[in-house]
């Protein structure tokens, strides 16, 4: 989005939620057992790279500071940075709000032969989801079973939500992180507003 300042219009980078009438949709409640919160302007990127390659892993990983997760539907996360398996040869590295063209910038500097990185910041946000009762809001949302047996912490999956589809990340045992893509942000924010109501809801945006 431009915003005009002066003689000039100048970009201005938003939330995909910056739109939504929180107060007019909900209430918080006094003694909410759901927290939900949409984490502002992280940095998305998306590497990929061939994972069989020594040199590929060892360079992302002296970038990052954190080794690239290399199991299926596994996650790593150290003080800056959350890194999303996504597939065999692809990785969702998530930073804190204005890292990306470092990020960026730093893997193209250290990395070399056949691989890619792409920002995606500006296409999806990320939400947290938490409290005694935040599972039992995934199961009104979600036919994944989010049951701490078959979803242990750090376990990343696709799946269907709502009628749209997120990434699903749990990071603690009655924590979750939810990938919106941009075009679906709203509904889906409007839909976990109203999934959390009967269990009272505190909400931060």
């Amino acid at each position: 989005m431009k915003v005009h300042s002066g003689a000039a219009w100048l970009p201005r980078a938003e939330s995909p939620l910056h739109h939504v009438e929180v107060v007019k949709l909900t209430q918080p409640s006094q003694q909410p057992t759901v927290n939900i919160e949409e984490l502002k302007g992280m940095s998305h990127l998306v590497l990929r790279g061939n994972a069989a390659n020594a040199d590929f892993v060892s360079g992302a990983e002296a970038v990052l500071g954190i080794g690239l997760p290399l199991v299926p539907g596994t996650s790593v996360q150290n003080e800056a940075l959350r890194v999303y398996w996504q597939s065999p040869d692809e990785w969702l590295i998530i930073g804190e709000p204005e890292q990306a063209v470092s990020i960026e910038t730093a893997l193209r500097e250290h990395l070399s032969g056949h691989f890619a990185v792409t920002d995606v910041s500006g296409g999806q946000t990320l939400v947290s989801l938490s409290g005694s009762n935040a599972e039992n809001v995934l199961k009104k949302s979600t036919h994944y079973d989010v049951h701490i047996r078959h979803f242990p912490i750090n376990k990343v999956v696709g799946t269907s939500f709502a009628k749209s589809q997120v990434q699903l990340r749990r990071t603690g045992e009655q924590a979750f992180e939810l990938i919106l893509r941009r075009s679906f942000a709203d509904y889906l924010w409007m839909w976990l507003l109203d999934a959390c109501q009967e269990y009272g809801v505190a909400f931060r945006r």
